[in-house]
């Protein structure tokens, strides 16, 4: 049997029997299962993680899960006797059932559940193959200019788990997932520790913005100075804050400063210039993200 639901209809989905299919984006049942990705997905691996078109990113996997949830971007494919039962997230253990079909009172699931049960499950257990022809769901919430706390404080915990190529790289890669995820402080221990490196200096930057610590993050944007990331974020910020009726910059050249003003400026209102400046810290942290995967 075949299931197919959203990522928020999981802590409603009765009993499931055969193969769980989570994905937010627009896809059918139909197309998942006619698929090569899902007709060639092995039974010697329990899950699947199936990126849609013009899904792919820069960063490496699992790093990418940790940015977001994956049911945007991905349909997840599970065996449902590798699904957690209801009394194990309840207690928040870690938990597994048997290999054998789970009873009635292992669901309700949630997207949380799911996501989680991804990121344990070792990189080399989860079948990876795109499925053609699909647009993953247009992203609309980006994570705010000052948060209050962070929403998902099970992910401290693989973050941390995250190893880059070099020391450095671990570092600068868990300093933007701890920032990426509204983790302040874990991200500050990261980036402070690399004090004078350009690519730790600039998360060290974004996150006293964050704090928000305006005239601290100024600083840092001035230790900076101009970045690899920065043309390629001016390109695409112009239009996006223009849009929003925000005026003075420049698709050709990245302003730090300013954009710590708008910030600022912008934090605690409920407007559309809030929301592009959320999508473009959004895209800023990403790009830093996918530039520090490049490695040196």
């Amino acid at each position: 049997m075949f299931t197919l639901c959203r990522s928020d209809q999981l802590p409603s989905l009765g009993p499931v029997k055969g193969i769980l299919a989570v994905c937010d984006s627009r896809v059918s049942a139909e197309q998942i299962s006619a698929s090569q990705a899902f007709r060639a997905w092995p039974e010697s691996k329990p899950m699947a993680c199936l990126p849609l078109a013009d899904a792919q990113g820069d960063l490496p996997i699992p790093a990418r899960w940790l940015v977001e949830s994956p049911f945007r971007t991905n349909v997840v494919l599970c065996r449902c006797n590798h699904l957690l039962s209801g009394k194990a997230l309840a207690a928040g253990s870690p938990d597994r059932l048997p290999h054998e079909e789970p009873a009635a009172s292992a669901l309700p699931l949630t997207g949380e559940t799911l996501w989680r049960r991804l990121i344990d499950t070792p990189p080399e257990q989860i079948w990876r193959e795109m499925i053609p022809s699909v647009t993953p769901a247009p992203q609309t919430v980006w994570p705010a200019l000052a948060p209050d706390r962070p929403l998902t404080t099970w992910l401290v915990e693989a973050i941390r788990q995250v190893q880059g190529a070099t020391p450095r790289q671990t570092t600068l890669w868990q300093a933007g997932l701890f920032l990426i995820n509204d983790f302040l402080d874990e991200s500050h221990t990261q980036s402070q520790s690399l004090e004078g490196d350009r690519d730790a200096d600039l998360w060290h930057a974004i996150m006293h913005r964050r704090e928000p610590d305006y005239g601290n993050a100024k600083y840092w944007c001035r230790r900076v100075g101009a970045h690899p990331v920065h043309a390629a974020l001016a390109s695409r910020a112009a239009p996006i804050l223009a849009q929003a009726g925000i005026t003075g910059f420049s698709p050709a050249n990245w302003e730090a400063d300013r954009f710590v003003d708008l910030c600022e400026r912008v934090a605690d209102e409920d407007s559309s210039a809030n929301r592009a400046a959320r999508e473009v810290q959004w895209i800023e942290m990403t790009l830093l993200l996918a530039h520090c995967s490049q490695g040196r």
